[in-house]
């Protein structure tokens, strides 16, 4: 798809637009003057390629500086993130799979615990792998710091780029703070 990249850029170029494209998701932000112009293009150069668009996955969302959208109107959303008049957003689904998926570990160090007090076993709550999968804790290996690769980091990572945009931070903090008091209440059994 380079020269169908190299053409779309080329026009979006030529009105001041930004073109965005990673796999099969595709980014133009324009002024709203030349949106219906850059559609057709655009489209014109995907049947050129012989690929389709599915019409229910294209959005539109228009800003306006210094106006915010109304709460009814429905953010950007590119690559995992959701974009409105407030800036960055980790998007709610992603959130939502990584706090299933928190309450399913938990779930199950529970079930392992309870099952191991009731052989006889060590009641110990083992809770090592869950802070290193659900909080942002930094570890020494090999004699360095390092920091763990997992849902926090990435989040936290995210947030540095969009710069100083607080809400991806407020998300993956309000995440953490819950992974640790689920935990905390692991350890008290």
């Amino acid at each position: 798809m380079m020269e169908f990249d190299v053409a779309a850029r080329a026009c979006c170029y030529r009105v001041g637009a930004l073109y965005r494209r990673y796999s099969d998701d595709i980014l133009i932000v324009c002024k709203p003057d030349y949106t219906q112009a850059l559609e057709t293009e655009i489209m014109c150069l995907i049947t050129a390629e012989k690929l389709e668009i599915a019409p229910h996955k294209t959005e539109k969302t228009r800003f306006e500086k210094g106006q915010t959208v109304p709460r009814t109107a429905k953010a950007a959303q590119y690559l995992g993130f959701t974009f409105d008049e407030t800036g960055a957003a980790i998007r709610e689904s992603s959130l939502a799979r990584q706090w299933r998926k928190m309450r399913r570990a938990i779930r199950r160090a529970q079930k392992s615990a309870m099952w191991r007090a009731t052989a006889g076993l060590s009641g110990k709550v083992h809770t090592k792998k869950l802070y290193r999968r659900f909080s942002h804790i930094k570890i020494y290996e090999e004699g360095a710091l390092r920091t763990l690769r997992n849902f926090s980091s990435y989040g936290r990572r995210s947030a540095e780029a969009f710069g100083t945009d607080e809400k991806i931070t407020r998300q993956v903090r309000r995440f953490e703070q819950a992974a640790q008091r689920e935990i905390a209440k692991l350890k008290a059994l």
